[in-house]
């Protein structure tokens, strides 16, 4: 005895794969909801931020895109074929919290996502802070050992700093984003 018949596959949950290669766009517009878009900081050029930069161009909601990377021609190609009027290349020294602070508020960002290494992730974090930016990143800040008793005592646990800031940040910044 055979039960009901499997529903049709669908490439994403409730759309078939035609309605996925459709180029019109379904229901509201994504920004439309607060009704504003959004600058992002996208710091890190490699894999990780060049696929977060293509992604983002399919995007009506990011107003503008500046991509960061040590070294200005790997941003550069980052960005190559995107929307010229949105996207931008910059050179940044990741672990330069002043200047990436700085940066972040020269281009009136709204949100600084960090595509970086675990490493440069305290300093990036502490530029959003600072600038009063939101803050979104791709992994943890690592763990670090007990000095004296390393292997039977936690240091410094994942994301510790981070998690302890919370209470303090500047949330009240940007009032767009408040439930209506």
């Amino acid at each position: 005895m055979r039960g009901k018949p499997l529903r049709p596959r669908t490439g994403s949950i409730g759309r078939s794969p035609s309605e996925l290669s459709d180029p019109r766009p379904r229901g509201p517009r994504p920004g439309a909801a607060y009704g504003v878009s959004m600058r992002v900081l996208l710091i890190g050029a490699g894999g990780v931020g060049s696929a977060i930069a293509h992604a983002a161009n399919a995007s009506d909601v990011l107003e503008r895109v500046v991509v960061t990377d040590l070294d200005v021609r790997r941003s550069g190609r980052a960005i190559d074929g995107l929307d010229e009027r949105r996207f931008s290349a910059h050179a940044l020294d990741a672990s330069d919290a002043v200047a990436t602070a700085e940066l972040a508020r020269a281009v009136r960002a709204d949100v600084v996502l960090n595509a970086c290494d675990p490493r440069l992730n305290p300093p990036i974090f502490a530029a959003a802070f600072d600038a009063g930016c939101h803050y979104l990143d791709m992994a943890m800040n690592l763990s670090t050992p007990h000095p004296e008793r390393p292997y039977e005592v936690p240091g410094r646990m994942l994301d510790e700093e981070q998690l302890a800031a919370s209470d303090r940040w500047p949330w009240h910044i940007d009032e767009r984003f408040a439930a209506p």
